[in-house]
């Protein structure tokens, strides 16, 4: 399930977005929540998205700020819907995903919505397990933890065992929001709620204590 927020002070822009979106997840049988937010100064920053659709022009913050500040909690894809046309400085001070004019929205987002869930769709990788190749969903990643000689990757639906180690999967993975919080665990940012000394990932039931002092709770 993909995680989305909607940041804009005019309340017919937010709405507009949010029906584009239910429109085209609905129709392509997508899973996805979404936080509307009319007041940017509201915005969770304890909370992961897989995108974020951000007005520039908002009187309480500035757009671009209210990115630059996003992008030093995760990394995450960023579109900015704005009645800017001159988009160039953006793009060197904050590199978005991409833009959506607020005069042409209707048809723009369609677009974007299409780019957007094929890249994310693309955030698979094919690993050696002992049962061979097989794809697994980076978003559903919970946590890798190193086990005897083998590595066990823990997702939402299944569990998987495979031959590579702790660092070289946190080298192909680190783009993808993975966490190295020991020498022997990584852990998916997407889940992190509260960083304190537990981490509990409350959906599979599964409590991990003092992993290096650094996460508690994990959101579903």
């Amino acid at each position: 399930m993909y995680c989305f927020a909607i940041i804009d002070d005019d309340i017919h822009d937010l709405n507009q977005i949010s029906k584009a979106l239910k429109e085209h997840c609905d129709y392509h049988h997508i899973k996805y929540n979404v936080d509307l937010y009319n007041d940017p100064l509201e915005f969770s920053f304890n909370k992961y998205y897989d995108a974020i659709f951000l007005d520039i022009d908002m009187p309480s913050i500035d757009g671009m700020k209210l990115a630059n500040q996003i992008n030093s909690y995760y990394s995450t894809k960023i579109i900015f819907v704005t009645n800017y046309t001159n988009y160039i400085n953006i793009v060197f001070n904050v590199r978005p995903f991409h833009f959506i004019n607020k005069c042409n929205l209707k048809i723009e987002i369609i677009k974007v919505l299409t780019l957007l869930f094929k890249y994310l769709n693309k955030e698979k990788r094919r690993l050696k397990t002992k049962r061979g190749i097989e794809n697994v969903g980076i978003e559903d990643i919970y946590y890798i933890q190193k086990k005897d000689n083998l590595t066990m990757i823990y997702t939402k639906d299944k569990e998987y065992d495979i031959w590579e180690s702790i660092s070289t999967l946190y080298d192909k993975l680190k783009s993808f929001h993975i966490e190295k919080v020991n020498q022997s665990t990584l852990v998916n940012l997407r889940y992190i709620k509260v960083l304190n000394n537990k981490t509990i990932i409350r959906n599979i039931n599964i409590i991990k204590e003092n992993i290096n002092n650094k996460y508690n709770f994990l959101y579903d």
